[in-house]
């Protein structure tokens, strides 16, 4: 899915609302073009009307026919498409009087000024899938078939019958097709956005029971080593000193847990920094291009490239006032690189590059990239802009770092 985005789903909210399903998967605009497109199709009609030389009362009755046939047309697709239930009454008999309505006019003017407008029988097919819920609307096609099957061996014989009952089956049948597979688009992103949702809840409950199982027991060490020391200080001094010493220990053990902790639950992956690299540097209008080929890495080599995207774009959307910059992640012989360039000023922050505590800004990086054999390289370009780059060897040393 690019990122475009799901409605908020919300238990009850009604799959079919008028529109729901069709405008929370597509654009308004999308629909009432889809809708639109196939009024074409009137122009054969009326572009043959003035080689028939009509008379006023003729060219009253196509006039008002077409716009009739078009109006009814284009509410039936665009107000309701696609409805779960019929609407109550008394709305629930206006989309039949007017599909009716449409029909007589279609066999008005097929019977009176030109076969031609017998095809448009299909135009009633069409606006029954879309106007009606599935079940109702397939009693409604059939029906609009045998009129047209009746009318159309009145009109232009077997053959052409056969065709145009054809249309109107596959319009009527083709959009309840789409109609369903609208509202199962829909249900699936909800399910998408109700299991992220509840996979980032999954996540929390299973940070804080990491946290509670680390901090639990050390902190109950240290609520009774100190209520031990304060009764003790007055008569044993050097005892109290002795716990205090203990809960200093105890306190150093639990920080180092903590950060350990929250360093592995929030290493970053490099196809997400990409990802955000992407998106930043097009929100800040800043031109970039960007490769990445080198496939699966080891873990611990993939977060310190992560660390190096995160930095490089960091430092020239916040920096540089580029107006382009570049990206490239790419193989050579036994290492991985990651190349950072813009065509800013040419000047790196030393703002920090984690909350890890492991360092900042580029000072940072370098640690980072010291931990698995690797190197940064970081400098003003010659011809303008700042460069960043990160050699990481995929030998035995870098292998090692993932353990």
């Amino acid at each position: 899915m690019d990122r475009q985005a799901i409605a908020p789903w919300n238990e009850g909210d009604p799959l079919e609302a008028p529109g729901g399903a069709v405008y929370r998967v597509l654009p308004r605009g999308i629909w009432r073009l889809f809708s639109a497109v196939w009024l074409f199709f009137f122009l054969f009609p009326i572009f043959a009307l003035p080689r028939t030389h009509p008379a006023a009362g003729q060219l009253l009755i196509v006039v008002t026919g077409t716009a009739m046939i078009v109006g009814i047309y284009l509410w039936l697709m665009l107000r309701r498409p696609f409805p779960d239930t019929a609407a109550v009454p008394p709305a629930r008999w206006l989309p039949p009087a007017l599909l009716a309505l449409l029909t007589a006019w279609v066999i008005v003017l097929a019977r009176t000024e030109s076969k031609d407008w017998y095809w448009f029988f299909t135009y009633a097919g069409l606006a029954a899938g879309v106007a009606f819920p599935a079940r109702r609307a397939i009693g409604i096609i059939v029906g609009l078939m045998v009129v047209t099957a009746i009318v159309g061996v009145m009109t232009v014989g077997w053959l052409q019958t056969g065709r145009i009952v054809f249309l109107v089956a596959a319009g009527g049948f083709g959009m309840i097709g789409v109609g369903r597979l609208l509202i199962t688009i829909h249900a699936l992103r909800a399910a998408q956005a109700e299991i992220a949702r509840l996979a980032v809840a999954e996540e929390r409950l299973r940070f804080a029971r990491d946290l509670h199982d680390l901090l639990g027991h050390s902190l109950s060490v240290i609520a009774i080593k100190t209520a031990l020391a304060h009764r003790l200080l007055p008569d044993a001094p050097e005892r109290a000193m002795r716990e205090m010493d203990d809960v200093q220990t105890v306190t150093q053990d639990a920080l180092r847990e903590v950060r350990d902790a929250v360093t592995g639950y929030r290493q970053p992956t490099l196809m997400a920094e990409l990802a955000n690299a992407r998106e930043i540097l097009a929100a800040a209008g800043i031109a970039y291009q960007c490769e990445d080929n080198v496939g699966t890495l080891p873990p611990a080599i993939e977060s310190v490239l992560a660390w190096t995207v995160r930095e490089g774009v960091t430092n020239i959307v916040r920096h540089s006032r580029a107006r382009h910059a570049t990206i490239c992640i790419r193989h050579e012989h036994d290492t991985v690189r990651a190349d950072i360039s813009d065509d800013g000023e040419g000047k790196a922050s030393d703002a920090p590059a984690s909350p890890s505590g492991s360092g900042s800004g580029l000072r940072g990086l370098a640690e980072r990239a010291a931990a698995v054999g690797g190197q940064i390289e970081a400098h003003s370009r010659p011809t303008g802009g700042f460069r960043l780059a990160a050699t990481l060897p995929l030998n035995d040393e870098g292998l090692r770092a993932k353990d």
